[in-house]
């Protein structure tokens, strides 16, 4: 299974060098805005916030939270 949004998160996982963390049950959306590779994590964590996906970042431990 898995979604487009699974598949978008793990790609920024990797691009960013960051761990996903889920609160909550995982979004049930198609990410459409598709992320560029220039974008900053600011620019993502936006971008997921303006997708009504609620994500924050813990620069500390690298993670970025998605609360549903």
């Amino acid at each position: 299974g898995g979604s487009d949004f699974d598949f978008t998160m793990r790609q920024i996982a990797r691009w960013y060098d960051v761990i996903v963390v889920y609160e909550g049950k995982k979004p049930e959306t198609s990410f459409a805005g598709k992320v560029p590779r220039t974008a900053s994590i600011a620019d993502v964590i936006q971008l997921l916030n303006v997708n009504n996906i609620k994500a924050r970042l813990n620069e500390r431990e690298r993670k970025i939270i998605v609360t549903s």
